[in-house]
């Protein structure tokens, strides 16, 4: 899953099952079934059959990140 999340981040536009397939060197059934996965918790979109890209929940928990680490700052203050 995180190389899969790797492959996807290196690229800005959405990217193709079988190119992704290929750099994480997972065999695409076995990738295919991964993205599944994550389109279905929403980490990752599917953007049409077969091309996929990062998804919103991604961006969610970043958000989650940076918000407590924010607050883990402001509270050593």
């Amino acid at each position: 899953m995180m190389s899969l999340l790797e492959a996807l981040a290196a690229h800005p536009a959405p990217v193709s099952l079988k190119l992704l397939a290929e750099q994480t060197r997972l065999h695409p059934s076995t990738a295919h079934r991964i993205l599944n996965v994550m389109v279905r918790n929403r980490m990752v979109d599917r953007v049409e059959p077969g091309t996929y890209c990062l998804g919103l929940r991604l961006h969610e928990l970043g958000t989650l990140v940076r918000e407590r680490a924010g607050n883990e700052t402001a509270a050593k203050s």
